[in-house]
């Protein structure tokens, strides 16, 4: 399932994985502007409770929020985005928002400032949930993306997913 709150988005992703001869099993595309108050309901109204593999969040804002919020599902993986700029060291988050007007501030490799959480921010919120970061990166997601994008990788410490709890083997 992907979530996306621009309409034009939604249907331009749905055309391009409709064309697509070699996919088997295309996503559901869903529009709805993610909150940290309907996450749980859009997950639920869609099938996806429980146990899934992967879980990722990368909304431009209020990401740190939404994932806190998140308990309809159980992810081995989360794949989530944080504001690099904000430096490694300090816990920060732009305040909670369920109206985040993202559009109002801009997302581009010369003043992405106002959104999102620091690293530190979401690594303590991962291990507050029971998690192990595996490792972040930086990367453009395009040549014609002049904003690069902070993913943090974290994976489950529950029995039967990928990391095992610490100090077991």
């Amino acid at each position: 399932m992907l979530v996306e709150g621009d309409p034009r988005t939604v249907a331009a992703t749905a055309r391009a994985y409709a064309r697509d001869p070699d996919l088997r099993y295309p996503p559901t595309v869903v529009h709805s502007f993610v909150t940290a108050e309907n996450v749980n309901d859009l997950l639920r109204g869609h099938g996806m409770t429980g146990e899934i593999d992967l879980l990722s969040i990368d909304i431009d804002g209020m990401d740190y929020w939404v994932w806190e919020s998140v308990d309809a599902v159980d992810p081995r993986v989360v794949v989530i985005g944080f504001q690099d700029i904000l430096g490694p060291d300090r816990a920060v988050t732009v305040p909670y928002s369920p109206d985040f007007p993202r559009s109002q501030h801009a997302v581009d490799a010369r003043s992405n400032d106002y959104v999102g959480a620091s690293l530190a921010a979401m690594v303590k919120l991962g291990r507050r949930r029971g998690w192990v970061e595996v490792g972040a990166d930086r990367s453009a997601s395009s040549a014609h993306d002049r904003a690069s994008r902070s993913r943090l990788l974290m994976a489950s410490t529950g029995s039967g997913h990928l990391m095992p709890r610490s100090g077991s083997s």
